[in-house]
């Protein structure tokens, strides 16, 4: 599972970290033997319903509160822009001094 964890189109660490948890849990109940599973098998059936999920939390998280950014979370399909994309942590997140700065 971290091997994908590139394939996360995700600003925030934690959506990461409960993707790679989500779709693990589905592989392993879907996929008993994993030897058996594709690669398009896997993103088909445990990553894209991970992301769904935690997309449907996300998108609650900021409805109830504006302070949690809205933002959509991807799946990137191309592996070798998927390594160049950053994936940004909450501690790189700008502090409110400096948005307050600006």
């Amino acid at each position: 599972m971290e091997q994908r964890q590139h394939l996360i189109g995700s600003r925030d660490f934690r959506d990461v970290r409960a993707i790679l948890r989500l779709s693990s849990g589905l592989l392993k109940l879907l996929f008993p033997d994993l030897t058996t599973v594709t690669e398009q098998e896997f993103a088909d059936y445990c990553l894209k319903p991970a992301i769904a999920l935690r997309q449907a939390l996300r998108d609650q998280l900021h409805y109830l509160d504006p302070e949690f950014p809205g933002y959509e979370i991807t799946l990137l399909e191309n592996s070798g822009a998927a390594m160049e994309h950053p994936v940004v942590s909450v501690e790189d997140a700008p502090s409110e001094e400096a948005q307050e700065n600006q």
